[in-house]
């Protein structure tokens, strides 16, 4: 993973290789601010029915530079993301911060990825990602993540 303060290297529960940044340190300095503000515009634009084609591709190219931070647990060498389900649909919550992260998940460990990583996470039984579920949400589904990063793997 990249460091967000140098740009270095680092791995889960590991100090960055460059600046010795800790891990922990690190989960703090994640924010996807640009992210947020696309949100916001795209709920905006929805609300008053316009087309969210133009911040839809570019949110595309905001996540795939992204490292959201992601709950997860690893019990015995497995390992286990925390989702949301309706009554057809089951989702992967990702967060944008630590602020967004710890409105929901104080009990797990924020754990972060690159995106195209996290991408891996995706099976038949998962329908797509909520991004800041307790803020200003952001549903990415299937659909979606086959247009711009699934359709050609």
């Amino acid at each position: 993973m990249i460091c967000p303060k140098c740009g270095g290297n680092f791995s889960l529960n590991q100090n960055c290789e460059r600046c010795n940044t800790p891990y922990s340190e690190i989960i703090e300095d994640i924010r996807h601010d640009e992210m947020k503000h696309l949100f916001l515009k795209m709920n905006e634009l929805m609300e008053s029915h316009k087309s969210i084609d133009i911040e839809e591709s570019l949110l595309a190219c905001e996540l795939i530079n992204s490292s959201l931070l992601v709950p997860i647990t690893i019990i015995d060498d497995s390992l286990s993301v925390l989702t949301v389900k309706d009554k057809k649909r089951n989702y992967i919550l990702l967060f944008t911060d630590k602020e967004e992260y710890d409105k929901n998940n104080k009990d797990i460990p924020a754990r972060t990825n690159p995106f195209r990583t996290i991408l891996d996470l995706m099976d038949e039984h998962i329908d797509g990602f909520i991004i800041n579920i307790a803020s200003v949400a952001c549903e990415i589904p299937r659909k979606y993540l086959e247009k711009y990063f699934l359709g050609d793997s």
